[in-house]
């Protein structure tokens, strides 16, 4: 296995702020369903499904940012082993402010659809676009960015 490039890896107050703000929202929707139900059913429903489906999202993300993610000199993947893409199928890198992109993080377009994926608070993947980052340190977001811009560009 050959040594990674650069490495960007989750920052634990970040994840911690994640975790404990999706949980508290999870509770406090179930909290509100329960202490002041809607009177109509599909209120109520809407109420359960949408604080399950909140610590749903807090268990993903649990799981999600024990992983880093990893660029080789030919491939993006994390730590679990999921490829996110290769280099030679990137098209484009933008950190612009206005790029569809997680927080300190970069947006990957390439040149084929490579499916949906998703890592809660690391990476998510849809169609032709990767975004990388969210709860991930902004220096190591730039640095990662730079590091795939000047591997694609010199090929």
């Amino acid at each position: 296995m050959d040594d990674p490039i650069a490495i960007l890896r989750v920052s634990p107050v970040r994840r911690i702020l994640a975790l404990t703000l999706m949980g508290a929202l999870g509770a406090l929707i179930l909290y509100l369903l329960f202490t002041s139900p809607p009177a109509a059913f599909i209120g109520q429903a809407f109420l359960l499904g949408l604080g399950l489906f909140a610590l749903y999202n807090a268990t993903r993300l649990y799981q999600a940012t024990q992983s880093s993610i990893y660029l080789y000199a030919d491939r993006i993947e994390d730590s679990e082993g999921t490829l996110l893409c290769r280099l030679s199928d990137i098209k484009s890198v933008d950190r612009g402010l206005f790029a569809f992109k997680p927080s300190n993080g970069l947006l990957i377009v390439t040149h084929k659809r490579l499916g949906r994926r998703w890592a809660p608070g690391l990476w998510w993947r849809m169609g032709s676009y990767i975004g990388i980052g969210g709860v991930t340190p902004a220096s190591e977001g730039k640095a990662m960015a730079e590091a795939i811009a000047s591997l694609t560009t010199h090929k």
